[in-house]
């Protein structure tokens, strides 16, 4: 505990006071107490010129600070000088507070005084050195209370510069990775050469790869600022797990692997929850059971329970050990070295699904044997609900053709010439009339000067962001009494607090980038039916 008392302070209270270094070399001595020295010990070993009566078996100065407490002293070069008070350590420093003792059975010899023969002059420097004491211990607190503070306000400034920076590297890799992905979900739909057609798949493979890296990281940084969200609605459990593993499983065919999806008991209906978490999770396990796996099966087993959905990701690979399986969800850690050269990877994608079947309220857990396969199985809530939800229906009605061929004009506004041919591409195929925009003043001038059935918004733009064009064209709308114009914003920020801020701004649909043609169609289609 550091002390707090100034010089004159020491003198006052305790006039027979020795402060010592971190060497036992004495520092200081209360003026009292020089006085009756009748010389100058400054610098001097403190246990050369002081004895240590009480208590015993003192030898070394570090015997003296282990002591921290009472303490009786003689000083033979004094004469008949007897100090009693307490050994107090501060930092490297030590400091013997004391007094002069006055012995209340004067005619006893000296060497029977005990800690309890002084007079009422030294308990009440006892009582000052508590009281000191606790004040110390309040200022200690005080002191302590204020850094803390400042510490919690630099972790908070730092946070959110931490959000913004991910909002930002995010926004500035989703633009071009769009370009990337979006051309090449185009290209695939065309009739090209084998050879080109490989190019291409290997192109839509490799950003595909990119997207989920940058996924992790992200997952990351949020997981450490404890930013990771949820986003809960009804969804089918079979459909979405099919939707999960459709593309791994073509994989595990082309390696020669059996892949199968399958159900135990009752088939799983539908439950709440965050079915894009769920299918990351599933997708990430089944993913991983198919690049590990040489020779066999990989299968997925899904059920659903009166209360909990627990699925399994089964494989015939090589297994491990337990010393690996006890570390197989920790962050940047793969099984070994061999693994990183051999396959790739991370090591964040098991950290991340255990992290978020937790925050879903349930347990990921592994079953592994070196040379006898693994299994995963996370368990989380999925009560079975009574029904299919009507609202499911919407991007699966009978009229979902006529809805995309009757959209009129689409205005689409985005500052990227790429991402504005990207959409033109995937929209190609509509009987709508395609306008283009580059920011939202342009956006809000076209509409402005003709009708709009249907607007997609870029989110960041330099000037007049997307959010910001919305929530202006919603006030002008309510103003001259216009009809509502569908806006969907197509965002490189795919954070809920982004998605949130969308719909909060007026926007009818929020959409992360890079934008696949299929969810792009479908989601237009929800959009036009509401």
């Amino acid at each position: 505990m550091p002390l707090l008392l100034s010089s004159p302070d020491l003198d006052r209270l305790f006039p027979a006071h020795i402060q010592v270094d971190s060497r036992g070399q004495v520092v200081r001595v209360g003026a009292a107490l020089q006085r009756r020295l009748g010389a100058d010990c400054l610098p001097m070993d403190l246990l050369s010129f002081v004895r240590v009566e009480r208590p015993g078996r003192i030898e070394t100065f570090e015997d003296l600070r282990r002591i921290a407490g009472a303490i009786i002293l003689s000083v033979p070069s004094a004469g008949a000088v007897r100090l009693k008070g307490t050994v107090l350590c501060s930092g490297d420093e030590t400091y013997l507070l004391v007094s002069f003792a006055l012995d209340n059975r004067a005619r006893e010899p000296a060497a029977s005084l005990r800690f309890d023969d002084f007079s009422e002059a030294d308990s009440a420097v006892e009582l000052m050195l508590t009281v000191e004491m606790q004040r110390n211990l309040l200022r200690e607190t005080e002191v302590l209370i204020a850094d803390l503070k400042e510490a919690r306000a630099s972790a908070d400034l730092a946070n959110q510069a931490k959000t913004k920076f991910l909002a930002d590297v995010s926004h500035e890799i989703r633009n071009p990775l769009n370009g990337i992905v979006g051309v090449a979900d185009l290209m695939v739909q065309h009739a090209l050469p084998d050879v080109l057609l490989r190019n291409v798949e290997m192109i839509r493979s490799s950003g595909q790869t990119l997207e989920r890296l940058l996924n992790d990281l992200l997952d990351v940084a949020k997981a450490e600022a404890g930013m990771l969200d949820l986003q809960v609605a009804p969804f089918s459990v079979i459909e979405e797990v099919r939707h999960a593993v459709g593309a791994i499983g073509a994989r595990a065919l082309a390696k020669g692997l059996q892949f199968s999806v399958e159900t135990i008991g009752e088939a799983p209906g539908w439950v709440e929850g965050d079915a894009a978490r769920v299918k990351q999770v599933v997708s990430n396990l089944a993913s991983n059971a198919v690049k590990f796996t040489d020779a066999g099966s990989v299968t997925v087993l899904v059920c659903q329970e009166a209360e909990r959905l627990i699925i399994q990701v089964e494989d015939t690979g090589p297994g491990m050990s337990a010393d690996v399986a006890a570390r197989l969800f920790s962050r940047f850690v793969q099984a070994d070295g061999m693994i990183a050269q051999r396959y790739g990877g991370s090591g964040l994608g098991l950290s991340i699904c255990r992290e978020l079947v937790q925050l879903m309220g349930g347990d990921l857990s592994v079953s592994t044997e070196l040379g006898f396969g693994t299994r995963f199985q996370f368990v989380m809530p999925g009560k079975r609900m009574e029904a299919r939800p009507a609202s499911q229906d919407i991007a699966q009605s009978d009229d979902s053709g006529e809805s995309l061929h009757a959209l009129g004009t689409i205005l689409v506004v985005d500052d990227h010439e790429v991402n504005r041919e990207v959409a033109r591409q995937m929209l190609a195929g509509l009987n709508a009339e395609l306008v283009f925009a580059s920011s939202g003043e342009q956006a809000l001038s076209v509409w402005r000067e003709r009708e709009l059935h249907l607007i997609l918004m870029d989110m960041r733009m330099p000037g007049m962001g997307g959010l910001e064009a919305t929530r202006r064209l919603r006030a002008s709308e309510a103003l001259a009494g216009r009809p509502r114009t569908r806006i969907m914003i197509l965002s490189a920020d795919a954070s809920s607090a982004d998605r949130q801020a969308s719909l909060l701004a007026g926007a009818d649909h929020h959409l992360s980038k890079p934008i696949r043609p299929a969810a792009l169609l479908s989601a237009i289609v929800g959009v036009a039916d509401q």
